[in-house]
């Protein structure tokens, strides 16, 4: 039994978690039978491989973390996360094994999007690009910013703008976000 941003979740045999970086992650009464794999990439790795729209995984993600993975499925991560494994075993430091862990990185993702099948709305990439640089730079400065001018100016548009575009991508006024984002930091 756990907690994401104090929404209870019940962990399972072949089970996949995804707490995001801006996510409060719990862990009670854990069974002493409980065996679980771990897999973190930095907000910086994660930057800088190409998973299509961030925005729309994000928000399925942080609504839905939990996801009970079929037999093959589980296989198949826990294969990858044994090559994640014994590669860096290895301990070959040589300048491909950044780009070996990107690709791994990025089918990690590819699978993953499968399983929590995000809608693919070209219309809205815009949205999804602006709310998702939004979210990285919320994330980072809301202890101290809590003014939209402030997350505006440092995406290079004005305030009326974006606050346009959160709201279209999102349903919640940029505002509202950083409320959210202070009451669940003050919880």
């Amino acid at each position: 039994y756990g907690a994401i941003n104090l929404h209870p979740i019940h962990l399972q045999k072949d089970s996949l978690l995804i707490a995001l970086p801006s996510q409060i992650a719990e862990s009670n009464n854990l069974d002493e039978n409980f065996k679980g794999t771990f897999l973190v990439m930095s907000e910086h790795f994660l930057s800088r491989i190409n998973i299509g729209d961030a925005y729309l995984f994000h928000m399925r993600v942080e609504n839905n973390p939990l996801y009970h993975l079929d037999e093959r499925t589980a296989t198949t991560f826990r294969s990858l996360i044994d090559l994640v494994h014994n590669i860096m075993l290895s301990g070959d430091n040589s300048s491909g094994m950044e780009e070996i862990f990107s690709l791994i990185s990025r089918l990690f993702y590819i699978m993953i999007s499968r399983i929590i099948n995000p809608s693919s709305d070209e219309t809205g990439q815009r949205h999804g690009e602006v709310m998702m640089q939004f979210l990285q730079l919320l994330r980072h400065h809301y202890r101290d910013h809590r003014d939209v001018a402030f997350y505006a100016e440092k995406m290079n548009i004005s305030a009326k703008y974006m606050t346009t575009l959160v709201k279209r991508a999102s349903g919640k006024s940029a505002i509202q976000w950083i409320e959210d984002y202070v009451i669940l930091d003050a919880k």
